[in-house]
């Protein structure tokens, strides 16, 4: 297939949306800097492989949807992107997040589906006004402690990765109502999900556990609670 490298220099510097979804482009130029009024962008569903460094110097940007691309890492220049709220990365290569991605400090809404994440960074916990993210089907098979400094997280999606067990630091995530962990290689639970008192949501399916902690008894505003195929003797 052809390329196709988008330039912006039509657009006004002070335009705020800019919606260019499947449009088959390749590669944008660098003159995507001179909008320093977008609040929105979405290049969703295109043929992406790489970004410019100059997209960091959108500083007023809020939401930036890259989802359905064909993007294998993201610069680290991201980091810049002070306003941002939401970013939308599902659907593409990723085997990695760059470090700098915990330094978007306004950051509210983070989806990272279906890509080939290995690990997530360290510091991920820097990131104290996410309030969902989303790691459906990657590769992860484990979380970094600092999972547990999410203190406004309310959704998280784990599941279609390879967890082996999930850290006690999850049962720090007090604003937690909806965790989905199906299809993982989950051996058990800690005890520490029971101290997840706003969870209402639990999805544990097609996972290989054999018990679970007798604290999760607690959960009193749990509605929904998925364990099928388990290894599980009895409840």
């Amino acid at each position: 297939m052809s390329s196709r490298h988008y330039s912006f220099e039509e657009h006004p510097e002070h335009e705020t949306s800019i919606s260019m979804p499947s449009h088959g482009i390749t590669s944008i130029d660098s003159n995507v800097k001179r909008l320093v009024g977008l609040q929105c962008l979405n290049l969703r569903s295109n043929r992406l492989r790489i970004l410019p460094i100059e997209i960091g110097e959108l500083w007023n940007l809020q939401e930036l949807d890259l989802s359905w691309n064909k993007l294998r890492q993201l610069p680290a220049d991201i980091k810049r992107l002070k306003s941002l709220q939401r970013l939308y990365i599902s659907f593409n290569k990723l085997r990695v997040l760059p470090c700098e991605i915990v330094e978007l400090w306004n950051l509210q809404e983070l989806y990272a589906s279906y890509n080939r994440l290995e690990s997530l960074p360290a510091e991920i916990g820097n990131l104290k006004n996410l309030t969902k993210l989303y790691l459906r089907s990657n590769v992860l098979r484990s979380l970094p402690d600092g999972i547990g400094e999410l203190i406004s997280i309310q959704g998280l999606d784990l599941s279609w990765n390879k967890l082996r067990s999930l850290s006690a630091e999850i049962g720090k995530l007090k604003s937690l109502q909806e965790l989905y962990a199906s299809y993982n290689r989950l051996e058990s639970l800690p005890v520490e999900i029971g101290n997840l008192k706003n969870l209402t949501k639990l999805f544990l399916r097609s996972n290989v556990l054999r018990s679970l902690p007798d604290e999760i008894e607690t959960l009193n505003k749990l509605q929904q609670l998925i364990l099928s195929d388990n290894k599980l003797d009895a409840l």
